[in-house]
């Protein structure tokens, strides 16, 4: 979306914008944008380009997901998993 946008994403607020809502992170974040219609536009575009991702690499996210529980039972680490 940033690339598309013609915006650059630093990693360091990549990693701030985990478990902030898309509307929150684009609007106070990144400041793309304080118009509810454009935010709802950028999530629905952001939203899109992920199903697709995932459509075409559906082994991807549990090849990550694999090797992070097998660290967690490495280390002894409690954990479980949900998704929303």
């Amino acid at each position: 979306i940033a690339q598309e946008r013609g915006q650059i994403i630093t990693h360091e607020l990549f990693l701030q914008g985990f478990g902030v809502k898309n509307e929150r992170f684009i609007r106070e974040m990144l400041k793309w944008s304080s118009d509810p219609r454009e935010i709802q536009e950028i999530i629905d575009r952001k939203e899109a380009l992920f199903q697709s991702y995932l459509e075409n690499e559906p082994r991807f996210l549990v090849e990550v997901v694999r090797f992070f529980v097998q660290e967690l039972q490495t280390h002894k680490i409690p954990y479980a998993i949900a998704s929303s």
